[in-house]
């Protein structure tokens, strides 16, 4: 497999796009992993990652997000043990450390060596590093879809479906206590496709935060979102997400009078 992942990035002669493309092969021999040893029965894909590799939004991530499904049971530290073996195989050095968060578990996954040998860094012991989490209490009311991904390895992955993965952007857009860049690129790319939300799941998770019931519809949370483009520093969003873009010329687009004319248009 490091054969295979070394081959692979040589046709990048640009060391940024190298980089991120070797961080994303590690991600799909993670999701690999979890299709392979049965996981996919206790935790979805979610997240800004899953937008990545199952529409194939132009985006890279360097995260990993999961929640836990239907009351399965999973023990982080078992998974994470089984990661290190499995990456073993492959003769790919993996440390990690896990810890946990009122009802998130996580960890980094810290990769040694692979930048030095696929010509990244001039460091041998310089890592890179890829955060999982899994939310082992998340809103009830998501929906899972099973989708076949054909990349550098085939697999099939368990994750939430289309509207689901939207309730759970637009609940961290809404309710995030900072600015994240990719959540406004993301919610681009949702609007544009004229997703409906699970509006079941969005309304558990504000519960879920702020302890508070409310009935949201398409009306609604038009004007909410309109309310939190209006206080969005549009700097500082361009400067989050800029890197992970695969074409940085999109920035420009990330303007609230954008947003407000694709909030107006869209099909909530």
């Amino acid at each position: 497999m490091r054969d295979i992942i070394k081959k692979n990035l040589l046709s990048f002669n640009n060391n940024e796009l190298k980089f991120k493309m070797l961080r994303e092969y590690l991600q799909t021999l993670v999701l690999k992993f979890i299709e392979q040893k049965g996981y996919s029965k206790n935790i979805a894909f979610v997240g800004g990652t899953a937008l990545r590799f199952l529409y194939n939004i132009g985006r890279f991530s360097e995260d990993l997000d999961f929640s836990l499904t239907f009351g399965g049971k999973f023990n982080f530290e078992t998974f994470l043990n089984e990661v290190q073996k499995y990456f073993g195989e492959f003769s790919i050095q993996i440390e990690t450390k896990p810890k946990k968060i009122r009802t998130v578990n996580s960890s980094f996954l810290k990769f040694s060596e692979i930048l030095h040998e696929n010509g990244l860094t001039q460091r041998k012991d310089q890592k890179l590093f890829i955060k999982m989490e899994v939310d082992l209490n998340p809103p009830a009311g998501f929906v899972t879809d099973i989708s076949f991904i054909q990349g550098i390895v085939p697999m099939n992955v368990i994750h939430y479906n289309i509207s689901s993965l939207f309730a759970g952007k637009l609940h961290a857009i809404l309710l995030r206590q900072y600015t994240k860049g990719r959540d406004f690129y993301d919610l681009m790319w949702f609007l544009g496709q004229n997703v409906v939300p699970n509006y079941t799941q969005l309304q558990n998770a504000v519960c879920q935060t702020t302890g508070q019931r409310e009935k949201l519809n398409a009306v609604n949370l038009k004007e909410r979102l309109k309310k939190r483009i209006g206080d969005v520093k549009w700097s500082d969003v361009v400067d989050e997400v800029g890197e992970f873009l695969v074409n940085r010329d999109e920035v420009r687009y990330l303007t609230a009078d954008v947003f407000n004319q694709i909030i107006d248009k869209a099909i909530l």
